[in-house]
């Protein structure tokens, strides 16, 4: 049986799951990898100025360390780069 789960964000991988080093919970999982320019096209167009600077000096890179630290992209089965 294959079980699949949508999320948004980096809360597939949370740190507080039991066995979460060893033990995957899902069949397959998927990551979706953004061109920075685009990414930062799409942070602006859809907030005001002051929220889209939250997101490039604070959101952002918190979620840049937490990929790297928990291999995030490296324990997915599949990768998929959007470009503009």
């Amino acid at each position: 049986m294959l079980y699949l789960l949508r999320t948004f964000g980096s809360n597939g991988y949370r740190q507080n799951c039991v066995g979460y080093q060893d033990v995957y919970l899902y069949d397959f999982s998927v990551f979706l990898d953004i061109e920075p320019k685009l990414q930062e096209l799409r942070v602006n167009k859809r907030n005001s100025p002051e929220m889209a600077e939250r997101f490039f000096e604070e959101w952002i890179p918190l979620e840049q360390r937490y990929f790297e630290a928990m291999k995030v992209k490296e324990r997915c089965n599949m990768v998929i780069s959007i470009f503009e």
